[in-house]
This record gives C-alpha cells, structure tokens and sequence, in this order.
C-alpha cells in the first residue's frame, strides 16, 4: 500500500482549484449573456414607460 506523497496533494489541490476556476468562468460568460438578453429586452419594453415616467416626475418635483 503506497501513501500520498506531497506531490499527490498539490496535482489534487491544482485540479480541484482548475475546476473551480472553470466553473466560475463558465457561470460568469452565462451570466453575462444573460444580463445582455434581459437588458435588452427590459430595455425596449421600458423606453416607452421611462419618458412617461420621467414627465410625471419633473411636474411632482416642484410641490416635494
């Protein structure tokens, strides 16, 4: 029966750290596509409700 050697600890400690890494790079890629398609999307469908909204908000102003 062999033990772990230190070498064994640092090709396991280097791995789990490369599959973290890949991991988080694959969920920041996901989220930033996500985030382009949503801001979009609420973009668009806000453009029109924003100048309203902003209208509203100069004539409620001046009595705050």
């Amino acid at each position: 029966m062999q033990g772990f050697s230190v070498g064994d600890g640092f090709k396991f400690g280097c791995g789990f750290f490369l599959a973290a890494f890949i991991a988080w790079l694959v969920t920041a890629i996901i989220g930033a596509i996500l985030m382009a398609i949503f801001g979009t999307a609420f973009g668009a469908l806000f453009e029109r409700v924003g100048t309203d909204l902003i209208g509203q908000l100069s004539q409620l102003l001046p009595i705050l």
